[in-house]
């Protein structure tokens, strides 16, 4: 079992046949805790309970408490002001008003402390709610002697305060925490859990009528299959992973990617189950459901980062015990001290140190952080999935790439066309295409979108050279198409090329093939594989830092270190296969530097695995993903620079928390000791101090970052 404390989930793995899901939940019952099968109306629902319990706790206290206060005001004015003489009985009879007023702010309003510190005993671990329970106990217990016998001092508005303020803490905390997942939230709730399913008319009518007569029914999204068509109306969340088969429209993926602005889809582009169809009807064939989206893999990655307890979190939870028990052996010193020496004085002293000394703030410290900042990087398109991710982020010192599909779209696009022949553009284009039209390569895929959508021309004795070319009879002719050194091979009609130089560069990250005959060099294609937007400003960004930037990957190594040279890098090694990728890496890492990858592919896999902080593209191999700590939700290169900028401010966030806690409770208990704080300024101060960490945690949401 895996839990997750700030969604208040968990993750449960068993066998049905050995041990029922009932015996589960009996004994997570039996350590005083309840549990649901997930499901995010439900826990909606839930949280919505919770709230409203919470507000009602409140207000039963301010309601008691305002009455125990005046009260009390009463009582000390008369103790203070010589002149109004209020006689014992007067006093007796307002302590026992006092008194009464007292039980249901304790029974009722104060009922979750006593809960959460009983549970802890029983489990035999101590917790931030056993001092406190142990103060009210105390409190209230010497109170009503003190108020059964006519002697001693009373603290049943000290009591009513410190319950008050310890609700209205939590409350914001539990507030804070609803507000920082609420992204993570949004995702569960924008997948429809209907869909517009189209069962197509019989194929003997015409397309207008059987346009018309296609069947729509609603049915539970759940229930479609891979294939099935599906009619997304405008304004609908889209409920599927899929592909537009018609209709002309734009999709919002913000939620999803952090993108802004909407994306044009037309036929053929894909759909993210969740995100939502902005204009135009859209006809979408399925190709993922339920637990195979984008999105549930997506959340499914953000849950399990979420559930493992960063280094730190898990330090300061074994130091809370330790301290727990260390407040409460000084609170019986310091009630013995004081009742050998001011007998009058002792039961103030002792609830002061038990209430000022509660870790309270250390223990929110690291987790409201971690939570703000980790739900912060997700609404700007950065899904944290690893444990201390965001430290080693902002220590990183070095940066390495992978090219293809990370730097650059991994699509090659035809930038320019030469002709050394009488045929024309289109139609080279046209032999081209068909000479590639069996082919999946990106280079294949860049000459078919380049050339006019008609039909391509028929091929025999097609022989396709792999990483050099391809060659094919057309009518009666045979056709050449590949780098220069392939056409030099083949046909001579080139000038020799140096093998290892591979092809030919242009000035940008580009290439050259070339289309001829047996006798005849027909045109040069150029192919351009263009960097990603904000490639430069990234690589700029990191220098300016003083971060090393290195370009890691397998094409040539000409062609790596133009690219490196021309986006700015430090450093550009080509050649690499995914072992030797692994192998850089842990040089680096054996070195000592903080390493951070960012790559796509599967060949990136091994070196992610390794790397302190690895980072991948959201468009990339699902291997990549599962091995990253982080995923670029719409492969934009900025958020990198984002998520750096806000690492850093996490790191400065978290040092202030526990900078705070540690120094409140350091300054505080020496005041507590000394009989300065009376009990109800201990509440306040213990009340605040959790706030100000609350409230310094949630800073990191509403952070802007900048390039």
């Amino acid at each position: 079992m895996v839990v997750n404390y700030s969604t208040h989930t968990a993750e449960v793995l068993w066998q049905p046949a050995r041990l029922p899901l009932s015996h589960i939940l009996a004994g997570i019952h039996e350590l005083g805790f309840q549990a649901w099968p997930f499901h995010h109306k439900q826990k909606a629902l839930q949280q919505t309970q919770a709230k409203r319990t919470a507000l009602l706790h409140i207000g039963s206290a301010a309601l008691f408490g305002m009455q125990v206060m005046m009260i009390s005001i009463g009582l000390y004015f008369g103790a203070w002001n010589m002149a109004w003489d209020m006689d014992a009985d007067m006093q007796r009879f307002l302590h026992w008003v006092a008194m009464l007023l007292t039980v249901p702010v304790m029974v009722y309003s104060g009922q979750s402390f006593f809960i959460n510190a009983w549970r802890d005993l029983k489990n035999r671990s101590l917790s931030m709610d056993v001092p406190v329970v142990l103060g009210l106990t105390i409190a209230f217990i010497g109170s009503a002697l003190a108020t059964v016998s006519g002697r001693g001092e009373v603290y049943f508005d000290s009591i009513c305060v410190l319950i008050l303020l310890l609700l209205i803490s939590r409350y914001f905390e539990f507030q804070t925490r609803l507000d920082a997942n609420r992204h993570l939230e949004k995702l569960y709730r924008v997948k429809p859990d209907t869909a517009n399913k189209i069962t197509p008319a019989p194929a003997d009518q015409t397309d207008a009528d059987q346009t018309d007569a296609n069947q729509i029914d609603v049915i539970p999204a759940i229930k479609l299959q891979p294939g099935d068509l599906i009619l997304v109306y405008a304004g609908e969340h889209i409920p599927v992973d899929g592909v537009v088969m018609s209709g002309d429209s734009a999709v919002d993926e913000a939620l999803l990617t952090g993108e802004a602005r909407p994306v044009t889809k037309k036929a053929g582009d894909a759909l993210i189950a969740g995100s939502t169809n902005m204009y135009a009807p859209l006809t979408v064939e399925v190709t993922a459901v339920g637990n195979n989206t984008r999105l549930q893999q997506i959340l499914r990655l953000i849950e399990q980062g979420h559930q493992q307890k960063p280094r730190l979190t898990a330090i300061i939870n074994r130091f809370a015990g330790g301290f727990v028990m260390a407040v409460i052996l000084i609170a019986c010193v310091t009630g013995v001290y004081w009742y050998l020496h001011d007998a009058s004085s002792w039961l103030g002293v002792t609830i002061a140190v038990l209430v000022v000394t509660c870790p309270c703030a250390l223990s929110l410290a690291t987790p409201t952080a971690y939570t703000a900042a980790n739900n912060a990087m997700l609404g700007r398109g950065v899904a944290v999935l690893g444990q201390n991710v965001l430290q080693a982020l902002a220590a990183a010192q070095v940066f390495i790439f992978d090219k293809t599909g990370t730097l650059t779209t991994g699509e090659m696009q035809v930038s320019g066309l030469t002709l050394f022949s009488g045929l024309s553009k289109a139609h080279c284009l046209k032999l081209a295409a068909s000479l590639e039209a069996k082919s999946d390569h990106q280079i294949a895929r860049a000459i078919r979108a380049a050339a006019d959508h008609g039909e391509l021309l028929p091929t025999c004795n097609l022989v396709n050279h792999p990483g050099a070319g391809v060659t094919a009879k057309i009518d009666q002719c045979h056709y050449f198409l590949g780098s220069a050194a392939f056409i030099n091979r083949q046909t001579g009609l080139l000038p020799e090329q140096d093998e290892s130089a591979g092809d030919t560069l242009d000035e940008t990250i580009g290439m050259e093939v070339f289309l001829t005959t047996s006798t005849a060099v027909l045109c040069a294609i150029g192919l351009e594989d263009y960097p990603r937007p904000g490639v430069g400003a990234l690589v700029s960004y990191l220098n300016a830092q003083a971060k090393q930037t290195i370009l890691l990957s397998g094409d040539r190594q000409r062609l790596v270190v133009a690219i490196g040279d021309k986006l700015g890098f430090d450093e550009a090694i080509g050649a690499q296969l995914p072992e030797g990728k692994l192998a850089y890496l842990q040089e680096k890492i054996d070195r000592g530097d903080m390493v951070v990858m960012v790559g796509d592919g599967i060949n990136d896999a091994p070196a992610l695995a390794v790397s302190p902080v690895s980072i991948a593209m959201g468009n990339g191999a699902d291997i990549s993903k599962l091995n990253a700590d982080m995923i670029l939700l719409n492969s934009d290169l900025m958020q990198i620079t984002e998520a750096h900028q806000l690492a850093r401010r996490f790191v400065r966030v978290l040092k202030q928390n526990i900078l705070w806690a540690v120094g409140y409770n350091l300054l505080a208990l020496p005041l507590a000791i000394a009989g300065i704080l009376t009990p109800w300024l201990a509440a306040i101060g213990m009340s605040v101090s959790s706030l100000i960490v609350v409230l310094n945690s949630t800073r990191l949401a509403r952070l802007r970052t900048t390039a």
